[in-house]
């Protein structure tokens, strides 16, 4: 038997037997004759409520012994607590933290503000956290602690802040009730409250991860909660009492079986870059993780892979763990050495939407730095990011040696996923695509595909409408056709239409309709859509798939300059063709020319785009911040690369089309 997500109704039963109170009254028994396991239940009872402290009940011993013991604030396991996107994830869940579990939410946003400092969205969080625990007279004096942070929060924050902000100017701006949050600088803050971790001499052995394993089974992620516990148990298997009468479900399911139960455990004192992948799509999670692998090569590290929030897209991708400095899993470091980071760790967060002061420290570290020397006191590095971040490292003065292609990079760490790869060979064969006649000639492909905005999309870079307006469509139309003529030399031609958005794909082959020398429209059937569901995942890496198969590619981003890390994928997975099996026809060795449609480069609407993969730009941030020890990263990165790696509009080249004259280079 298993237990998986499918035992959760079961969860809510077994949390009542972790009342925070009740295991505190127990640690206090227990300290005259058992002081490591007193210590251990008191610290557990902290964890689930990092206030229990301030209750009446306990203030007559409580306060005093943490006052003398030594502790530290909760970082969490390998899986929870070091990166913000997991932990940002938990936030909706409002069955594990209603009524009586409120307070445990203020260690997970406290974390979440620890990791993420002045950007989004910790201090947002904490202030939430603090209004539906009714701390309110914490609320106002949190966030003035720092000047502008109210302006910075979300919108709808925004409204609750001005609120909480004018009730308490109302009632004499009172100080923040004891133990007060203080601001310490560099989006640094002490909490005291939230010190609920003891040192781990002062406690049982395996205990720490024995909290982990009780956390997760809190948090409902019950697959960690197994690995935490097997952990330590294996340290200590005199914790089997308390396994059987906390966690009893999982202590369960995982006494005597073989498969999760490791001999023992071993002791590794090598180095690792820990990738944590984020909510993002397939293209930005190949770019990610291909930068953390250089940056595990560059500093001598082995990277760690963690699908994080992110598990649905592993069905699209398969690691090479066979493969020479190949990544390994996450899962399978916990489960052979520990759950819990050994040493230092450095969190290195960077997205493109960020706290402008954070982005500069980080620009600093991965473009200017000796990383050797930086990172040397940090057995453990871990990355949460949404960029290709490789051009940083690339510009650094400090690397050595090419960083090489991204195809290449791509296809040394994954191929596609089994699923993808038999769903795009499928489509292949049905089609005839790449089919050899008589006289070894095959019909070519143009591949479009139309970046679309998704309904519920974040829009701070993304695209503008669901489907391309009347006059888009003619451009991309014209474009098309110019890409025929120029590299197809008017042959007769197939079109495959891809896009994020049905509206949009259906508006593309209509207009299609009756343009010179087009043979047949292709398009995937019965399409997963949805990019949180395996079938989502999976059928869009079949899309990438077969767009690396077409002799030209055309696309279009709705509203924007036309950046699109799907298309980059596309173009990067030429350089794969094991998948292909007996479609030999179909081998490729690089991209097909890329055409791009855009109505934001000036007069021109239709470009030779960029194969090759870019970062997103990050200059708007301003000199002030981009410019660093060495000069400026972002600026040298587009000064040092050729037009392939130009951001925005510099790297296209204008054409001509039926429609309009040649304009001028950009």
């Amino acid at each position: 038997a298993m237990l998986t997500q499918a035992s959760l109704p079961r969860v809510e039963a077994a949390v009542t037997s972790l009342d925070p109170f009740e295991i505190a009254r127990r640690g206090k028994s227990l300290l005259a004759k058992d002081q490591k396991t007193g210590r251990g239940l008191v610290s557990l009872a902290l964890h689930l409520n990092p206030f229990t402290a301030l209750e009446a009940q306990f203030q007559s011993w409580l306060p005093s012994l943490l006052q003398s013991e030594p502790r530290s604030y909760w970082k969490g396991s390998v899986f929870i607590g070091h990166d913000k996107t997991f932990l940002e994830s938990l936030l909706p869940r409002e069955n594990i933290f209603r009524d009586q579990q409120v307070n445990f939410l203020g260690l997970i946003t406290w974390r979440n503000l620890q990791l993420t400092g002045l950007s989004c969205c910790g201090i947002d969080n904490v202030a939430v956290f603090l209004q539906q625990a009714n701390k309110h007279m914490y609320v106002a004096p949190f966030i003035d602690l720092v000047p502008g942070a109210g302006e910075r929060l979300k919108p709808e924050n925004r409204n609750m802040y001005k609120s909480f902000q004018k009730w308490w100017q109302d009632t004499g701006r009172r100080p923040m009730p004891e133990p007060s949050i203080a601001y310490k600088g560099k989006g640094r803050y002490e909490w005291p409250v939230m010190k609920v971790a003891f040192k781990s001499s002062r406690l049982p052995k395996g205990w720490p991860e024995f909290i982990e394993a009780v956390i997760a089974w809190r948090l409902e992620e019950v697959s960690v909660s197994k690995t935490c516990l097997h952990v330590a148990l294996r340290k200590n298997p005199e914790l089997k009492a308390y396994a059987e009468e906390y966690l009893p479900l999982v202590f369960k399911f995982i006494v005597g079986d073989p498969i999760l139960t490791p001999p023992s455990l071993t002791e590794d004192t090598r180095k690792y870059v820990v990738c944590y992948n984020p909510h993002v799509g397939l293209g930005n999670l190949a770019v990610v993780m291909v930068s953390c692998k250089l940056l595990a090569k560059l500093t001598g590290r082995k990277m760690l892979l963690h699908w994080n929030v992110n598990t649905v897209s592993s069905e699209a991708f398969t690691l090479r763990e066979s493969s020479p400095n190949s990544a390994s899993l996450l899962q399978q470091y916990a489960e052979k050495h520990e759950v819990i980071f050994p040493g230092s760790v450095k969190h290195i967060y960077l997205f493109h939407m960020m706290f402008s002061e954070k982005l500069g420290e980080v620009l600093e570290l991965l473009g200017c730095s000796n990383l050797n020397e930086t990172l040397q006191s940090h057995p453990i590095v871990t990355v949460s990011s949404n960029m290709y971040f490789s051009e940083i490292l690339r510009v650094n003065p400090n690397t050595q040696g090419p960083v090489g292609k991204f195809g290449e990079q791509l296809a040394e760490m994954f191929s596609p996923g089994k699923a993808s790869a038999e769903r795009a060979l499928s489509f292949l064969r049905a089609t005839g695509w790449g089919k050899l006649d008589w006289w070894g000639n095959s019909v070519p492909v143009v591949a479009v595909h139309v970046r679309a905005r998704e309904e519920g999309e974040d829009n701070d870079d993304w695209p503008t409408a669901a489907a391309p307006d009347v006059a888009l469509l003619g451009k991309l139309r014209n474009c098309l056709e110019t890409a025929v003529t120029r590299e197809l030399g008017g042959k007769t031609f197939d079109v495959f239409v891809a896009a994020t958005t049905e509206a949009a794909r259906t508006a593309v082959v209509n207009k299609l309709q009756g343009t010179p020398g087009l043979r047949n429209v292709l398009m995937m059937k019965d399409l997963g859509r949805n990019r949180k569901e395996e079938s989502g995942a999976i059928d869009a890496m079949a899309e990438a798939l077969l767009i690396s198969r077409a002799d030209v590619f055309v696309r279009l981003v709705v509203g924007t300059s036309g950046f699109s890390t799907f298309a980059f994928l596309s173009n990067a997975l030429t350089y794969q063709n094991d998948w292909l099996q007996d479609k030999l026809s179909l081998k490729r060795k690089g991209p097909p020319p890329n055409y791009l449609v855009t109505e934001d480069c000036g007069k021109n609407d239709c470009f030779v785009a960029p194969t090759e993969v870019r970062m997103a730009n990050i200059g708007w941030h301003g000199k002030q911040f981009t410019t660093r020890s060495c000069g400026d990263p972002v600026a040298l990165i587009e000064r040092s690369g050729s037009s392939q790696l130009a951001l925005g509009c510099r790297g296209l080249r204008p054409v001509h089309t039926p429609a309009g004259p040649l304009g001028d280079e950009l």
